[in-house]
């Protein structure tokens, strides 16, 4: 077998139970008396080290994952985290956003422009030509044909190739954009920098502007074209019920950077961020409660492995099982 096909050894750790889980805020008993501690899963083959980052994690069904962050390093996992396999990328520039719209068709974006996409589940990954030099922080497929990348400057791009090539839309913006999520085909957000929301209805051809404050915001997640939650500096957690004309802050109950969103449903999300932090809401993002992430590394990215399930990474190579 050869070395980038080789199974990446994963360590199980399990850290035990943490305290009861306490009452929502309608005072009724969170489900469950207590909640399993994140599960740590340690890597450690030689093709990874304790300085990967891992920036994002996506998964496609319950089964299959990826994951991508440092020097162009893409994982792929088919039992729902429980061991990862190394995919050849093509690049050595750091990859900061994945998206997949199937269990074959996904693309990554990251460093310099750089856009990798797969039409056979990474099996292969091929160049794409997005006429853009600068950074590229996140991008959604809409379907295997359709995607929109942001990143640095206000840049939009769109694909509707499966991301061979891209042309720029109008943002109207110059803060840099770090998140992008999609609703359906045609109903979209971008978070940035000093509270930056945009709103696209027509697919990522044009953008209006939210109003959402001043916080820098790192991430942003819908469950529905109405329900979403965006994250960022200081602990910041805005929730919109109304398809963000307006957002409201909520008590996160940390003062660290959350740099990742992410729902399982309607009702089951998390956030990560700095220092291990790690939330869960069970109520669509009205009240969060902390996670013993049983890490200190910084968790940059989660993604919903089903509708129960979900998988942090992070800096020190970390992937986390979320329950």
């Amino acid at each position: 077998m050869s070395k980038m096909n080789k199974v990446l050894a994963a360590v199980l750790v399990i850290a035990g139970w943490f305290g009861s889980i306490g009452c929502n805020s309608d005072g009724a008993q969170g489900s469950g008396a207590s909640a399993k501690q994140a599960s740590l899963l340690s890597a450690t083959a030689p093709a990874i080290h304790g300085n990967e980052w891992f920036k994002c994690v996506r998964f496609a069904s319950p089964s299959d994952g990826w994951a991508a962050g440092s020097e162009g390093k893409i994982l792929r996992t088919t039992n729902g985290g429980k061991t990862w396999v190394m995919q050849e990328s093509g690049t050595t520039q750091w990859l900061y956003g994945m998206s997949f719209a199937s269990a074959t068709a996904g693309c990554a974006v990251g460093a310099a422009g750089t856009v990798v996409r797969t039409s056979d589940g990474g099996a292969t990954w091929t160049a794409g030509v997005s006429g853009f030099s600068g950074v590229l922080y996140g991008v959604a497929l809409l379907d295997a044909g359709t995607a929109v990348a942001v990143g640095q400057d206000g840049a939009i791009l769109k694909s509707t190739d499966g991301g061979a090539t891209w042309s720029a839309r109008s943002s109207g913006t110059a803060q840099w954009l770090y998140a992008v999520t999609f609703a359906d085909a045609s109903t979209g957000w971008a978070v940035g920098f000093s509270g930056t929301v945009l709103k696209t209805m027509d697919g990522g051809e044009t953008w209006t502007f939210q109003s959402a404050g001043s916080t820098n915001l790192y991430s942003v997640d819908f469950s529905d074209a109405m329900n979403g939650c965006a994250v960022g500096a200081n602990g910041a957690i805005l929730a919109t019920r109304n398809g963000g004309a307006t957002w409201m802050p909520q008590a996160s109950g940390t003062a660290e950077a959350l740099t990742g969103v992410a729902f399982a449903g309607p009702n089951l999300g998390w956030a990560v961020g700095h220092a291990g932090t790690l939330l869960r809401t069970k109520d669509g993002g009205e009240t969060w409660k902390a996670m013993d992430s049983g890490s200190d590394e910084i968790l940059w990215g989660i993604g919903a492995r089903n509708t129960d399930h979900g998988v942090a990474v992070g800096s020190g190579a970390t992937i986390l099982r979320v329950d």
